[in-house]
């Protein structure tokens, strides 16, 4: 039986494309997101669960759903947005 639950598949990927589209800023750090770097760059766009999957978090769900950069959601982890502790750039100093 298909996966119909998780971040493979077409259902997952218009998600994906839907937030991309709509080019918001990072809902942890607060920064622009530049959408033309490429997926392995720590500055790209990522879609973020909110609620983490771990903890019972829908990973189809638009409410579930924020733009973010690679790097800030992986700081983020499974944990709440304001128990992250986001670090300034240099440049922001």
């Amino acid at each position: 039986m298909r996966n119909e639950k998780g971040r493979s598949g077409r259902p997952y990927r218009r998600a994906r494309a839907a937030l991309k589209a709509k080019r918001l800023p990072c809902h942890i750090c607060g920064q622009a997101i530049d959408y033309t770097l490429p997926p392995t760059d720590p500055r790209c766009f990522v879609l973020d669960h909110v609620q983490s999957m771990k903890y019972g978090g829908d990973p189809l769900d638009p409410r579930n759903h924020a733009a973010a950069h690679r790097i800030c959601n992986g700081r983020k982890g499974t944990k709440a947005v304001s128990d992250v502790v986001i670090i300034p750039r240099s440049r922001d100093w």
